[in-house]
Protein backbone atom coordinates (compact mmCIF):
# COMPACT_ATOMS: atom_id res chain seq x y z
CA UNK A 1 0.00 0.00 0.00
CA UNK A 2 2.78 2.46 0.89
CA UNK A 3 4.56 1.71 -2.39
CA UNK A 4 1.43 2.66 -4.37
CA UNK A 5 1.24 5.98 -2.53
CA UNK A 6 4.88 6.69 -3.33
CA UNK A 7 4.36 5.83 -6.99
CA UNK A 8 1.29 8.06 -7.19
CA UNK A 9 3.20 10.91 -5.56
CA UNK A 10 6.08 10.47 -8.03
CA UNK A 11 3.65 10.41 -10.95
CA UNK A 12 2.16 13.70 -9.73
CA UNK A 13 5.64 15.19 -9.44
CA UNK A 14 6.54 14.15 -12.99
CA UNK A 15 3.30 15.52 -14.43
CA UNK A 16 3.63 18.82 -12.56
CA UNK A 17 7.24 19.17 -13.68
CA UNK A 18 6.27 18.56 -17.32
CA UNK A 19 3.40 21.04 -17.13
CA UNK A 20 5.86 23.58 -15.72
CA UNK A 21 7.97 23.08 -18.86
CA UNK A 22 4.97 24.28 -20.91
CA UNK A 23 4.66 27.47 -18.89
CA UNK A 24 6.23 30.89 -19.36
CA UNK A 25 8.89 29.91 -16.81
CA UNK A 26 10.61 27.80 -19.46
CA UNK A 27 12.29 29.47 -22.42
CA UNK A 28 13.94 26.33 -23.83
CA UNK A 29 11.93 25.27 -26.88
CA UNK A 30 13.47 21.78 -26.95
CA UNK A 31 12.41 21.23 -23.34
CA UNK A 32 8.90 22.41 -24.27
CA UNK A 33 8.70 20.01 -27.20
CA UNK A 34 9.93 17.08 -25.11
CA UNK A 35 7.48 17.88 -22.30
CA UNK A 36 4.59 18.19 -24.73
CA UNK A 37 5.42 14.84 -26.34
CA UNK A 38 5.76 13.11 -22.97
CA UNK A 39 2.44 14.54 -21.74
CA UNK A 40 0.73 13.52 -24.97
CA UNK A 41 2.11 9.99 -24.51
CA UNK A 42 0.86 9.99 -20.92
CA UNK A 43 -2.67 10.59 -22.22
CA UNK A 44 -2.54 7.04 -23.62
CA UNK A 45 -1.54 5.50 -20.27
CA UNK A 46 -4.42 4.75 -17.87
CA UNK A 47 -2.42 5.47 -14.72
CA UNK A 48 -1.09 8.79 -15.95
CA UNK A 49 -4.43 9.71 -17.51
CA UNK A 50 -5.96 9.51 -14.03
CA UNK A 51 -3.25 11.85 -12.76
CA UNK A 52 -3.71 14.24 -15.71
CA UNK A 53 -7.45 14.50 -15.16
CA UNK A 54 -7.31 15.43 -11.48
CA UNK A 55 -8.97 18.83 -10.93
CA UNK A 56 -5.81 20.55 -9.67
CA UNK A 57 -3.80 19.28 -12.64
CA UNK A 58 -6.47 20.41 -15.11
CA UNK A 59 -6.46 23.80 -13.38
CA UNK A 60 -2.68 24.09 -13.85
CA UNK A 61 -2.93 23.17 -17.52
CA UNK A 62 -5.69 25.70 -18.12
CA UNK A 63 -3.67 28.38 -16.32
CA UNK A 64 -0.69 27.67 -18.56
CA UNK A 65 -2.86 27.83 -21.69
CA UNK A 66 -4.58 31.07 -20.69
CA UNK A 67 -1.35 32.90 -19.81
CA UNK A 68 -1.15 34.22 -23.36
CA UNK A 69 1.20 37.21 -23.42
CA UNK A 70 3.81 35.84 -21.04
CA UNK A 71 3.74 32.39 -22.63
CA UNK A 72 3.80 33.20 -26.32
CA UNK A 73 6.44 30.59 -27.19
CA UNK A 74 4.99 27.65 -25.26
CA UNK A 75 1.27 28.34 -25.42
CA UNK A 76 0.61 26.53 -28.73
CA UNK A 77 2.20 23.38 -27.31
CA UNK A 78 0.25 23.66 -24.08
CA UNK A 79 -2.95 24.12 -26.06
CA UNK A 80 -2.09 21.12 -28.21
CA UNK A 81 -1.64 19.02 -25.08
CA UNK A 82 -4.91 20.24 -23.54
CA UNK A 83 -6.73 19.41 -26.77
CA UNK A 84 -5.20 15.92 -26.78
CA UNK A 85 -6.21 15.43 -23.17
CA UNK A 86 -9.86 16.38 -23.59
CA UNK A 87 -10.51 14.58 -26.87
Amino acid sequence: MRMQEVLKEKANMVVNSLIEKLSFKNDDLHMTLNACQALNDFCENDTFFQVLTQPDVIRKIVNVVTCTDANEQNQPYALNFLTQLIT
